[in-house]
């Protein structure tokens, strides 16, 4: 063998002994969420995602409820508008989102292990998740920028060629029609997803 092969042999025998990978605990919950967790305490950050079997090949006959739903989670929540909940967050240094993908749904936290911080925030994430209050004039913006961006994807030819891939699979793509019914379908259909 020649030195090269030889010193590329010790360099992947020693790098990949190297690397550790995190011990990742399991758990199933009472209701049947399973949970994934990695202990760093060396981090003074907690980061939760909720991932549920959720997005847009679950919309079924409304095209764009998983995608507007997510929008709408953090605009009111039990007695509290979206100016009170982001305030809530960013009053603490936590950040939160929630993104809609073809097959899932996704809620992210991230949070300070501070007592104060953590429990501000995991308190308000749990608000978010139990009492969404889709405030109509909150529908009717996020509707407009969802019909904005439909109309901006006509242009792209990045989206019109995926439109035309995922035509005729499960997965749904919002339309005009599909965004005007959505209204009724979401107060509905939320505690489905």
């Amino acid at each position: 063998m020649s030195i090269k092969k030889w010193i590329f042999f010790i360099t992947l025998t020693v790098s990949s002994s190297v690397f550790a990978s995190p011990d990742i605990q399991k758990w199933t919950t009472e209701n049947g969420a399973s949970v994934y967790f990695v202990n760093a305490p060396e981090l003074p950050m907690v980061d939760i995602n909720i991932v549920f079997n959720a997005g847009a090949a679950r919309d079924a006959d409304h095209p764009g409820l998983a995608k507007l739903t997510n929008a709408m989670l953090d605009e009111g929540a039990a007695d509290l508008d979206a100016d009170a909940i982001a305030d809530a967050f960013s009053s603490v240094g936590a950040n939160y989102s929630a993104s809609s993908q073809r097959d899932m749904a996704i809620l992210s936290l991230r949070t300070l292990t501070d007592p104060n911080a953590f429990d501000t925030s995991v308190n308000m994430f749990a608000k978010i998740l139990s009492s969404p209050s889709f405030p109509e004039t909150s529908f009717l913006r996020i509707k407009q920028q969802l019909l904005t961006g439909l109309q901006a994807e006509k242009q792209s030819p990045k989206s019109l060629a995926t439109r035309t891939f995922f035509k005729n699979s499960m997965v749904s793509i919002p339309t005009l029609k599909c965004l005007q019914e959505i209204r009724l379908a979401l107060k509905k259909s939320i505690w489905l997803i």
